[in-house]
């Protein structure tokens, strides 16, 4: 192991850590991004993952493009329903794919300091030749930096050996994680899940420790997702950002959409539906919403907020614009 020793000034000289995701994820870290099941995890990991696949902002923030591995050890063939929504709902076709620097991996892996598994993902993706003709194709020379490496273990459980409360074995999958980071400068988000007593993250407190940021996925049908920071070792943690699931027909899935955006543009489409009619019953103006809100359940929540803000009255069971 070769050792750096560093005096004041060159100590105080040394650049601040970047950003591979700006404000959210820094460059050559290990994250977290852990909830409870169902509560949108791998939704928001798979947006990040193409946005910095695609070199796109992910949710009004800056990206690298980077070369991106996911690694779908829970989610199966599943996983391409994600995906083609995605392509779908941002446009892109076939002729686009090869502009995303991506590759999936659709089984469970072994994480740890001996595993054969974690230099063979390297060796098929990143080493492969395809991805270097690809280089050479987007302009990169010998010389030139490659882009940076994003790693998502999609879950921390089905690419675990041993027990997750012993500090031993966490140690080991840690040491795995930290193997990529530190041979191939990776940035690596693990999607965790949390613990049955409560929001904090499940196993031994050794993965908060070596984590750099922490980010917690709630979801309810009131508000959405909810995506928190809950650790950020070198900056200030990030505002709780809102979003939706937006369902995209033809694959039977969904996207994340920013939740503030979402409920305001859900708002002005059914307020223009009733605009419309002049007036509707609540049975009448939910059969003409088909397909502008994603349930029962949003589109009561909606009308209960247009309520309450003296948008629209109810009348005798029969809903109309307040006038102005």
């Amino acid at each position: 192991m070769s050792l750096s020793t560093f005096n004041i000034h060159e100590l105080l000289a040394l650049k601040p850590p970047t950003w591979l995701v700006d404000g959210i994820i820094p460059e050559n870290s290990l994250t977290a991004l852990y909830g409870a099941p169902g509560h949108g995890k791998s939704f928001v990991a798979l947006d990040l993952a193409l946005s910095i696949a695609a070199g796109v902002p992910w949710q009004g923030h800056a990206v690298q493009k980077g070369y991106v591995v996911y690694i779908s050890a829970e989610g199966g063939s599943g996983i391409g329903k994600r995906v083609g929504a995605w392509l779908t709902f941002h446009g892109y076709t076939a002729d686009d794919y090869a502009d995303l620097f991506a590759s999936f991996i659709v089984s469970a892996i072994r994480i740890n300091p001996e595993s054969e598994d974690v230099d063979d993902i390297i060796e098929q993706t990143v080493h492969s030749l395809d991805y270097l003709e690809t280089l050479a194709y987007e302009g990169y020379g010998p010389d030139d930096a490659e882009p940076p490496l994003f790693i998502i273990v999609d879950t921390l459980a089905r690419c675990f050996e041993g027990d997750e409360n012993k500090q031993e074995d966490m140690g080991n999958f840690i040491k795995g994680l930290d193997y990529l980071r530190d041979r191939h400068g990776a940035t690596v988000l693990v999607v965790h899940h949390t613990g049955k007593s409560g929001p904090e993250e499940r196993g031994s407190s050794a993965f908060r420790g070596a984590c750099d940021t922490m980010m917690l996925a709630e979801r309810n049908e009131e508000s959405g997702i909810t995506l928190s920071c809950t650790k950020q070792k070198d900056s200030e943690e990030f505002e709780p950002k809102p979003f939706d699931l937006m369902v995209i027909s033809g694959w039977d899935s969904c996207v994340i959409t920013d939740g503030r955006e979402g409920k305001d543009k859900k708002t002005a489409e059914l307020l223009n539906i009733l605009r419309t009619a002049g007036s509707l019953t609540h049975k009448e103006w939910f059969e003409k919403a088909s397909g502008k809100v994603p349930s029962k359940t949003t589109f009561n929540r909606i009308l209960r907020v247009m309520r309450e803000t003296k948008i629209i009255v109810k009348n005798n069971g029969i809903y109309e614009e307040m006038p102005s």
